[in-house]
């Protein structure tokens, strides 16, 4: 009764202010946007010359590919301005097929990552010239869109969970949460009703981002039913996690300011802007303490097709992150109230 009422007022106070609580709860419209751009404007894009006009049955099949292919552009070279072309990036790299069947030769002037993607490319087409291939996989460091958008909504719901969260720093300033003690009350009580409210909040948050993707016709390749469910895992992480950054600090500012720094180092190493398997060795093995990297996981596992109750890996893990920020936030208030 007493948490209810605890998250009850923490709703009236959040309504008085309206256009703080607005802004709050729309601010994954921005993120869904942001992202959205951020996947189209990462996804890679080759401009691929041909260097004769004359092909075998084979390197037409395999030109028709490439220009099935999204993301590749394909155009005639001519060898008097070949240098030109590469050099000033009015090609990405030049293809002869001119010399004996099956074999090609790549000619560019980008970096020998770049070349060698190009290079597998074509011979994947002259294996099999009829399946087109996502080049994005060709990316050693790219997420797909469903990893990315995940990641980012993450990051942006523990910013706004800490900024929720805070309004137990209001709390312990104005005595609030010192008179709430002095009734036959505990400090559990008060977090759980303070975790509630913020988990309100940060799903309401989540269900519109997820609304914005629809509406953007963007296919991440995981059933709505399915983002839904991984969503109440994901605004409790986020929750948990704000809670605990506002329970370590006795200013708004403070707290806002080390969760945003926090946030990002685990989006760093949970593979939000780097794919954790193309991390050095140690990064990946700090990775794990990121709940960051669980959740891109999750959302892979989910991309395939499975449930997300299909395991309870994923689950069991983000649960024990959210228990962990949750202990922490109760002993730290518990040390807080015996001062």
């Amino acid at each position: 009764m007493s948490t209810c009422i605890v998250f009850t007022n923490n709703f009236k106070r959040g309504l008085s202010n309206k256009v703080t609580f607005l802004i709050t709860a729309f601010i994954p419209i921005v993120v869904i946007i942001l992202g959205i751009c951020a996947n189209y404007f990462s996804q890679p894009s080759f401009n691929i010359g041909l260097l004769n006009s004359e092909q075998s049955d084979v390197s037409q099949k395999v030109v028709q590919s490439l220009k099935d292919t999204k993301g590749i552009q394909v155009g005639f070279a001519s060898s008097s301005t070949l240098q030109t072309d590469l050099i000033t990036g009015k090609f990405t790299a030049v293809v002869d097929f001119s010399g004996e069947e099956g074999h090609f030769t790549l000619l560019s002037s980008k970096n020998e990552s770049v070349t060698k993607e190009l290079e597998q490319l074509i011979n994947r087409y002259m294996a099999d010239p009829v399946s087109i291939i996502d080049i994005n996989s060709l990316q050693e460091t790219s997420l797909g869109i469903p990893q990315r958008t995940m990641a980012f909504i993450v990051m942006v719901l523990m910013l706004t969970s800490t900024v929720t969260a805070s309004i137990m720093i209001k709390d312990k300033n104005t005595g609030t949460f010192t008179r709430f003690l002095y009734s036959p009350q505990k400090v559990a009580t008060y977090i759980v009703g303070n975790i509630l409210y913020n988990f309100t909040i940060s799903y309401i948050q989540f269900v519109i981002a997820i609304l914005m993707i629809s509406l953007f016709r963007v296919d991440i390749g995981i059933h709505y039913y399915n983002l839904l469910l991984m969503g109440i895992w994901v605004s409790a992480l986020a929750t948990a996690f704000g809670t605990c950054i506002a329970s370590l600090f006795k200013k708004e500012m403070y707290a806002n300011l080390f969760s945003s720094c926090i946030a990002l180092v685990l989006s760093l190493i949970g593979g939000t802007f780097v794919a954790v398997d193309r991390m050095p060795t140690l990064l990946t093995y700090i990775s794990v303490i990121s709940p960051t990297r669980w959740v891109i996981e999750a959302t892979t596992y989910m991309e395939k097709g499975h449930l997300w109750f299909s395991t309870p890996k994923y689950i069991s893990i983000l649960t024990l992150f959210i228990l962990i920020f949750a202990i922490i936030a109760i002993i730290s208030n518990k040390k807080g109230a015996r001062k």
